[in-house]
């Protein structure tokens, strides 16, 4: 199995206690590759921040989070944004509605062979929806 995770399942591992949390180890502990978008860095960075500046991390807290966060960064298989990744992101936002950053996301999960094998992992609904409209399996099956 091939599990894609995008950045709100990887900050799962980051902002403890959160609903999920040891449904996304399972899935990612009983995959082959564990994939995801090169722009999963920046968001789950940005989301660290965030979680930082709304209190949810303390100082200590955020920083042990990205540095966890950087030293598991090699063990994922990234898809980078090519330019046909581009290209694809472009249609989809056409096509399903989706912002920039989920286009991308669900762009470099078409990537992914065999298809059949792809278990996408995200938590948001449009992106989730889309992927399934793609042909994609998902995770979770509702929120």
């Amino acid at each position: 199995m091939i599990a894609y995770l995008d950045s709100s399942a990887i900050l799962k591992h980051y902002l403890f206690d959160e609903p999920g949390l040891t449904d996304v180890v399972a899935i990612a502990t009983g995959s082959t590759v564990v994939a995801t978008s090169r722009l999963s860095y920046v968001e789950v960075c940005a989301g660290l921040a965030a979680a930082r500046r709304a209190d949810r991390l303390d100082g200590a807290g955020h920083d042990r989070a990205a540095t966890a966060f950087v030293e598991a960064w090699a063990g994922y298989s990234v898809l980078e944004l090519s330019q046909g990744v581009a290209d694809r992101a472009g249609a989809i936002a056409a096509t399903f509605g989706l912002r920039a950053g989920d286009s991308i996301q669900l762009a470099s999960m078409l990537e992914l062979e065999p298809r059949d094998e792809v278990i996408v992992v995200a938590w948001d609904a449009d992106l989730r929806t889309a992927a399934s409209a793609a042909g994609l399996v998902v995770f979770p099956f509702s929120t």
